[in-house]
C-alpha cells in the first residue's frame, strides 16, 4: 500500500487514522479501507486538539524556514545588487523545493538564492522571477533541489531592476549585502561587503523544502520475533539503503 509521505507524517497528530492504534490491538484493517477512510477525513479535517496552533496546516505538508511574515514597512533594492538575510536556520535535513520573497514592482525581473551562512558558499537558486503590479508573495522553484542540513542559511535577493521588498525589524536577524552585476547570476562564493549591515532588519523571505527522501518511497514493515505471517506487531524500516524517518511504503509479511 502506497501512503504519501506528506500525509503519512499527520498521522502522529490525533484526529487521522491511528496505524499505532492498530498494530497495538492487532486489527486488521483492509489497505483500501484506510485508504478510503484518508480520503474521507482529509476532506473535513480540522485541527485536533493537541495539534501545535503555531503551526499551519500547510508547514506540516510542506515544512519551511525563514521569516514568513509580511513586512509592516518596505523599501527599494537598487538594480545589480545582491542582499541577503540572515541567519535563517534550517530546523532539519532535507530538501530545497522552493523560495519566496514579498515585492511589488511592475514586470521588473529578480532571482532568490541560498547560501550557506558558515563560508557563503551557494546552495541554490531560482531562475529568473517576475515582480507583480500589486505587493504579494512570489516564489521560484530553485534549479538544483540541493540537500538542507540542521544549519544557518542566508536567503538571498539578486536584483536585474529596482523592486520593492518588504521587511520588519526582528531581534537576531542582520542584512548581508554587496553589488554584483544582474546577468553574472550567483557569485560562488559571495563576497559580502558586510554581513552584519542594518542590525535587526529581515525581508519577507523564506524557503519551501521537503524532509522525504528524494529517491522517493521507501519501505517499512511489520515484522515479529520469530516473524508470524500476517501478523501486527512492530514496524521496522525496510528501505535500501534504511533511511531513519522516512514515511514510506507500508509492506505486509510475504509482499514482495
Amino acid at each position: 500500500m502506497l501512503i504519501s509521505g506528506k500525509i503519512a507524517r499527520l498521522f502522529k497528530f490525533p484526529g487521522f487514522v491511528n496505524i499505532d492504534y492498530l498494530i497495538e490491538q492487532k486489527i486488521y484493517v483492509s489497505p483500501s479501507v484506510i485508504l478510503n477512510a484518508l480520503t474521507r477525513e482529509w476532506r473535513k479535517w480540522r485541527r485536533p486538539a493537541g495539534f501545535n496552533k503555531a503551526k499551519k496546516v500547510k508547514d506540516i505538508l510542506d515544512p519551511t524556514f525563514g521569516y514568513e511574515t509580511i513586512g509592516g514597512s518596505s523599501t527599494i533594492q537598487l538594480a545589480n545588487r545582491l542582499q541577503g538575510w540572515r541567519p535563517h536556520t534550517c530546523p532539519e535535513s532535507g530538501t530545497a523545493q522552493s523560495i519566496s520573497i514579498y515585492v511589488k514592482d511592475s514586470g521588473e525581473k529578480f532571482k532568490l538564492g541560498i547560501y550557506k551562512d558558515s563560508d557563503d558558499s551557494l546552495v541554490d537558486y531560482t531562475s529568473e522571477l517576475t515582480a507583480g503590479a500589486s505587493a504579494g508573495w512570489v516564489t521560484g522553484d530553485v534549479v538544483l533541489g540541493a540537500s538542507l542540513e540542521n544549519t544557518d542559511y542566508i536567503l538571498a535577493f539578486l536584483t536585474g531592476d529596482n523592486i520593492y521588498f518588504w521587511y520588519d525589524q526582528v531581534s537576531d536577524y542582520y542584512r548581508a549585502y554587496q553589488t554584483r552585476d544582474y546577468s553574472a547570476g550567483f557569485p560562488d562564493p559571495a563576497n559580502w561587503v558586510s554581513k552584519t549591515y542594518t542590525t535587526y532588519r529581515c525581508a519577507s523571505i523564506y524557503c519551501t523544502y521537503t524532509t522525504v527522501p528524494a529517491a522517493g518511497f521507501r519501505k517499512l514493515q511489520y515484522y515479529s520475533e520469530p516473524p508470524a505471517a500476517g501478523a501486527w506487531n512492530k514496524l521496522k524500516y525496510a528501505s535500501e539503503p534504511p533511511v531513519a524517518g522516512a514515511w514510506n511504503k507500508l509492506l505486509y509479511e510475504g509482499e514482495s
